[in-house]
């Protein structure tokens, strides 16, 4: 199963950089929650469901032009599939560019998708879902 889970976050990344929406939200289970890092804007409240998802999407691709996220590996840890990305885009305001490299921890369950959250590096993360030390 977790094979499986790779390539669906992988679709998921694929899908958020063509800008296909609804194909993101068919995997997005009803009770998924997202946590974003402590240090992001709103100060890593979390965020619910496909509703929620969706809406908060819209505001990143509202403030960025050329937004999209650069997976650098996946790393299969059963019920989570860990990737670190490059984050990349344009201020749509500013023009100014931005990079941010950040690590999302995705949990699945029956083919959809229940849980993302942010960290700052692979080791938090990988300790965060019990890969690591």
């Amino acid at each position: 199963m977790s094979h499986r889970n790779v390539e669906i976050v992988q679709g998921v990344y694929a899908a958020l950089n063509r800008e296909d929406l609804p194909a993101v939200l068919e995997k997005i289970d009803p009770d998924f929650e997202w946590w974003p890092r402590n240090d992001a804007p709103g100060g890593g409240a979390s965020i619910r469901g496909p509703e929620g998802f969706k809406a908060q999407w819209e505001s990143i691709v509202d403030a960025l032009h050329e937004f999209r996220q650069e997976p650098k590996e996946f790393i299969d840890a059963g019920d989570y599939v860990v990737v670190p990305v490059m984050q990349v885009g344009l201020g749509r305001a500013s023009g100014a560019s931005i990079e941010q490299h950040e690590v999302h921890a995705f949990r699945l369950r029956n083919g959809m998708w229940v849980e993302l959250r942010e960290y700052q590096d692979k080791d938090e993360a990988l300790k965060a879902v019990s890969l690591a030390d």
